[in-house]
């Protein structure tokens, strides 16, 4: 995966579930950023089930994980 930007941000706004393959692409996509010296963040204003999901999981821990779209692009 070829990063371009400093900041890649996933708007998880609008989405209503995720499963366990969305947070494969998460974790690589987290990765791939991390290997090229640039951040990935996901925007979490979305279903509180998307959160806990992430929370279950431990990834809310190792993700740089944000409420609102001013605090992804800060």
């Amino acid at each position: 995966m070829l990063v371009t930007h400093e900041l890649v941000v996933a708007d998880l706004s609008g989405v209503l579930f995720i499963d366990s393959s969305t947070l494969a692409v998460f974790v690589t996509a987290d990765r791939a950023a991390r290997g090229a010296g640039k951040k990935f963040r996901l925007q979490l204003a979305t279903e509180p089930i998307v959160k806990r999901i992430l929370e279950i999981s431990g990834l809310a821990d190792h993700l740089d994980c944000v409420a609102t779209r001013n605090e992804a692009l800060a």
